[in-house]
């Protein structure tokens, strides 16, 4: 969906009598517009992390007497420079990690085993202490483990020049909508728009819960370790 059209949903919310929109021109004013793409970054990452709605992975290379791997950019190989105790993440050369990590789903070692997860009866058990951080205990070989993980979105940013495609199931552009004006009554702060945030509050919850209940999004996604061998790393 368009960035246009979810600002147009936003403001026919009960929003148009509020400080966010121009009297004159019934739109957000221009001084505004960043809160609101701010509340609308907001409410999809809480979507995304809520729903697994975009599945991404990368390489760990791991390396001797490392146990802890942050997967966050400080950390990426740069491009034709072998791979090192603060460098032992591998995205792909036309690829570019943007530090998006939401949640670890899946760990693969080089022969393509699914590794168990905070397990601590499996002997081989990886853990994820942190949601972006993968510990690997010592007993490993060093070797290349592939990472799926749940990804966050990509942050709307707003070009008066060009509409945005925001990338959301339709299912979910109600909740979004709920989100979003629940953060602009919040932001407002008086006791009238404070009632009317905690209504668009259980707005959003009531919609996600039936979501949730009817199992309405359930993305199929599948781990690529097509590209695991090609680039050379086993």
């Amino acid at each position: 969906m368009k960035l246009s059209e979810i600002l147009t949903l936003v403001l026919y919310r009960n929003v148009l009598n509020t400080c966010y929109v121009d009297s004159k021109t019934k739109q957000f004013s221009a001084d505004k517009l960043p809160a609101i793409i701010t509340f609308l970054n907001e409410s999809l990452l809480k979507l995304y992390s809520k729903f697994t709605l975009k599945v991404d992975s990368i390489w760990v290379h791991l390396q001797e007497s490392r146990v802890n791997y942050p997967l966050t950019k400080e950390h990426i190989i740069p491009n034709w420079e072998e791979p090192s105790y603060d460098k032992y993440l591998w995205k792909g050369f036309e690829e570019t990690f943007k530090d998006d990590v939401i949640k670890i789903l899946d760990v693969y070692d080089n022969k393509e085993n699914k590794l168990p997860i905070n397990d601590p009866e499996e002997l081989m058990s990886v853990y994820t202490p942190m949601y972006n951080i993968l510990e690997v205990s010592s007993r490993f070989p060093t070797q290349v483990l592939n990472v799926t993980y749940q990804a966050a979105p990509d942050k709307i940013v707003y070009n008066p020049e060009q509409d945005t495609e925001v990338y959301l199931p339709d299912l979910l552009v109600g909740a979004l909508v709920a989100y979003t004006n629940y953060l602009i009554f919040a932001s407002i702060g008086s006791p009238a728009s404070m009632q009317q945030a905690q209504v668009f509050l259980t707005e959003y919850q009531n919609l996600v819960e039936e979501l949730i209940e009817t199992d309405s999004i359930n993305p199929q996604y599948s781990t690529n370790t097509e590209k695991f061998y090609k680039r050379g790393w086993c």
